[in-house]
């Protein structure tokens, strides 16, 4: 995964910028790209006639088709339909391992084989207030971290709910993240747009991840090899 740690990130904000580029807004067009052993894909989300929002129909069907493309591309011969588990996550295919996020009119997924756990998350900006990120926060977790200082306090708040999630995306299937206070995140050095984190969970859990945001958007990938999960 070191190309999504590069540049501090820039590979991850050169695809956002990408993806909001094609104006995606129905389900019809997929879009993937291939950076090492991961592929992104995305699409949009059809809005039925006189709503204003797509529907968690509609967004889970598309998140659904976003994966397929990705799992398609990476290699996986026959990659759908994907079913759910008891709880609700994501059945993969054997050998292979991913990740599914929506928001607004997006839907994002992200793949990769199966001895990395992969969590992905978008987001739109929006506003925390301090109650709010205290109730995320693990109890050590500094919340006033430099490296986001450049960013607008929504921008930068946002940017760590994302984190949160996409890691506990990738910690959560073995159980020992059970909620986002359980990860702390430390952020690195950052670029004007995108940077890189790590995310510690319980024991000694660590996962690495690189977020990216464009035009009130912030989109985080992060990844931890699976026996590392305790």
């Amino acid at each position: 995964m070191d190309e999504l740690t590069r540049n501090k990130g820039q590979t991850l904000f050169l695809w956002l910028t990408k993806l909001l580029d094609a104006g995606l807004h129905q389900p019809d067009n997929v879009l993937s790209q291939q950076t090492g052993e991961l592929v992104l894909s995305a699409t949009g989300v059809r809005t039925e006639p006189g709503a204003s929002v797509p529907s968690r129909s509609s967004a889970s069907t598309a998140g659904r088709k976003s994966a397929m493309a990705s799992l398609f591309q990476l290699g996986c011969p026959s990659p759908g339909p994907l079913i759910s588990t008891a709880s609700g996550d994501v059945r993969w295919p054997r050998n292979y391992s991913g990740s599914i996020s929506h928001c607004c009119h997006l839907a994002v997924a992200a793949t990769t084989r199966a001895h990395l756990r992969i969590g992905i998350d978008i987001e739109a900006v929006q506003p925390f207030s301090q109650q709010m990120l205290r109730l995320m926060s693990a109890p050590t977790e500094e919340l006033t971290a430099t490296p986001l200082g450049h960013f607008h306090p929504d921008t930068g708040s946002t940017i760590r709910f994302s984190a949160k999630e996409a890691a506990y995306k990738a910690m959560h299937p073995e159980g020992s993240v059970r909620s986002l206070q359980d990860i702390g995140i430390e952020f690195h050095e950052s670029g004007t747009a995108s940077g890189t984190f790590t995310a510690v969970g319980p024991g000694a859990a660590r996962s690495h991840g690189s977020y990216a945001t464009d035009r009130g958007m912030v989109l985080t990938v992060c990844w931890l090899p699976w026996h590392s999960i305790s």
